[in-house]
């Protein structure tokens, strides 16, 4: 019970001291008189708050005051802090109690919510309550242990085994003896994929040249005579040394009749003229083209490049025997015949390089291309060794088919399997295991009790959810209030849970909320003003009713009437009367001094007293 109060400097309030207060004390003061400031620092004093008393420091500057007898025990403010140090049971009902744990003005948010689940609880489930919140710190501290664990076991695994599999494994009899005949069985995979990508021997191709080589050398011109070609090639080497003939093509061009280009001189019965014409002729010149184009083509059948060819395949099949030896009989492959085939590869170029050389310098002679092919002996012993290349790559799909096995995956994975089990009971690895097994036996039992705890809060919370919600609406119902309270709803889904209020109105249920979604409607739009006073005002009755301390309890309470018309002033005081009277003080301050008078007519002989605060003469409470 608080006996008296007093303050030297508080907000407006100055010099001023309580008289010794009563059961039931009403107080009346003018607004700005400093009601609200004693009814702050009353809660600031049970709170031990010091930034509500800094906030509220004198006017004309300087630090504030405030000294209090509760029951036996004196609780000062000064020097910016506290020298109470027992818990005050006192609960204050004003503005700043709306807007921290109701509604703050026309806002209905998650924090408030939250706060509302906590208020309407009251005491029950407090302990249960403390031991869910301690026990999800155990469990996130436990479960960060048991994380690690299991991270440093992971870290150890071999191949893709889970965590999970790995610590079921079971152990190996003989476990080295195991892991090295598996190891032999995976080994036989890894050749198997070996044999799957090696070379294979190729056969020896032989170089040919294009049949059309053969009929360019015998290419002739039946118009042009041979006796043309010849008058013309010597009279051109009597009278230009064998230079270049371009200058007589071009002078053909210009003939006329049969005046002569060059002299002007009558052409007439002159042979040679003719044979100059013969010899220049299209058809002619098209055969000189196709003959010049053969040079280079002996090179490219047998050149250089055709020779390194052949020694790639030669040497690619040498690689080839080294590498199957160890799993075939490679036959007996002649790879010196390559140094034969050089020799007779390069006659044959020079035979026709010779060939083609004859129908350059007689281009209308029929030339034959001769013999061009390497020597039968020679071309048995290549025929041979591409036999013998056909026996070893059948030997080697043999090996192929045999090694075949679906699962070298399989086959892998037990290896893994066995090393994993080995691993999983080594003396290191057993000790992390059983340390991880032992906290996750302790996960268990916490994810139980915790699970033990919600089911046990969640049906004792309904249980008072539903008391409270019958209290509330009678106090709602004596205030006349046109809504009544629908539903109070747990939502578990926040941290800590919150509260979903419904409302009913005109038969309408209705969510509030702060804002316009499918299922709720704004809390400042579907109450008014009075009526988010009347559901806060309603909400701290029914549960301080309810509170096993109610009847240990000092009530305070500030203006609880803001927007209230004369007759709700009166079922206010009612409720107060009737709800809150037998609490073991009861201090009410207010402006409206008909409420006051209610409630004086409906409390037994009530201390009654006026709040008044003047700059000179400082503040008086009588």
């Amino acid at each position: 019970m608080i006996k008296k109060f007093s303050t030297n400097s508080l907000g407006c309030l100055r010099d001023l001291e309580s008289p010794s207060l009563e059961k039931h004390v009403l107080v009346f003061g003018e607004n700005g008189t400093g009601k609200s400031t004693i009814a702050a620092a009353i809660r600031a004093a049970r709170d031990a708050d010091v930034d509500a008393m800094v906030e509220r420091a004198p006017l004309a500057g300087g630090s504030a005051e405030f000294q209090m007898t509760f029951e036996d025990e004196t609780i000062e403010f000064s020097g910016e802090k506290w020298k109470n140090k027992n818990k005050l049971n006192i609960a204050v009902f004003d503005q700043a109690f709306v807007n921290q744990n109701i509604h703050s003005g026309d806002q209905l948010e998650n924090e408030h919510k939250k706060k509302l689940y906590s208020i309407v609880l009251g005491d029950t489930c407090a302990g249960k309550l403390k031991e869910q919140a301690e026990l999800a710190e155990t469990i996130l501290d436990h479960n960060r242990r048991v994380k690690d664990i299991q991270r440093d076991i992971e870290a150890k695994i071999p191949g893709n085994l889970e965590f999970g599999e790995f610590i079921k494994l079971e152990p190996v009899k003989n476990a080295d003896s195991e892991i090295e005949k598996q190891a032999a069985v995976v080994d036989l995979f890894k050749k198997q994929a070996a044999l799957n990508d090696a070379a294979e021997f190729e056969e020896i191709e032989l170089p040919k040249a294009s049949s059309s080589l053969a009929q360019t050398l015998s290419k002739t011109i039946d118009s042009i005579s041979s006796d043309a070609e010849a008058k013309v090639k010597t009279h051109l080497q009597e009278h230009t040394d064998g230079a270049s003939t371009r200058w007589i093509e071009d002078g053909l061009k210009h003939q006329q009749g049969d005046a002569c280009p060059f002299c002007g001189t009558s052409t007439d019965a002159n042979n040679l003229l003719e044979s100059y014409k013969d010899f220049f002729s299209s058809s002619y010149a098209d055969l000189k083209a196709e003959i010049n184009s053969l040079s280079g083509l002996a090179n490219s059948y047998f050149g250089e490049s055709t020779m390194l060819k052949l020694q790639r395949r030669f040497d690619s099949n040498k690689n080839a025997g080294e590498f199957w030896k160890a799993y075939i009989d490679v036959p007996p492959l002649d790879h010196s015949v390559f140094e034969e085939l050089t020799d007779e590869l390069g006659e044959c170029r020079d035979r026709t390089n010779k060939s083609i050389e004859q129908k350059q310098q007689n281009p209308l002679d029929e030339v034959s291309l001769g013999d061009i092919s390497i020597s039968g002996s020679l071309q048995e012993r290549v025929d041979d060794y591409n036999t013998l290349v056909g026996v070893a790559n059948k030997r080697i799909e043999t090996v192929r088919e045999s090694q075949k096995q679906a699962d070298s995956d399989g086959q892998l994975q037990k290896l893994n399997q066995l090393q994993a089990a080995k691993l999983r009971y080594s003396d290191a690895i057993k000790e992390s295991v059983a340390e991880w097994e032992a906290a996750d036996v302790v996960k268990a039992k916490h994810s139980e009790r915790r699970k033990e705890l919600q089911e046990s809060i969640e049906e004792e919370t309904a249980a008072v959810f539903d008391r409270q919600g019958a209290a509330i609406n009678t106090v709602l119902k004596t205030m006349q209030a046109k809504f009544r309270l629908a539903a109070l709803e747990t939502n578990n889904r926040t941290k800590p849970p919150s509260v979903q209020l419904h409302v009913e109105i005109s038969d309408t249920e209705i969510q509030l909320g702060d804002k316009v979604t499918k299922s709720q409607r704004p809390f400042r739009s579907t109450l008014s003003s009075a009526e988010r006073t009347m559901l806060a005002f309603a909400f701290f009755v029914a549960t301080q009713r309810s509170s096993d301390s109610f009847l240990e309890s000092v009530i305070v309470i500030d203006d609880p009437i803001t927007s209230f018309d004369q007759v709700r002033c009166e079922k206010t005081a009612q409720v107060i009367s009737s709800s809150l009277s037998e609490a073991k003080q009861l201090l009410i301050f207010s402006h409206n001094n008909d409420f006051l008078k209610s409630l004086a007519s409906e409390l037994p002989k009530p201390q009654q007293l006026s709040l008044s605060s003047d700059a000179k003469s400082g503040s008086t409470l009588s």
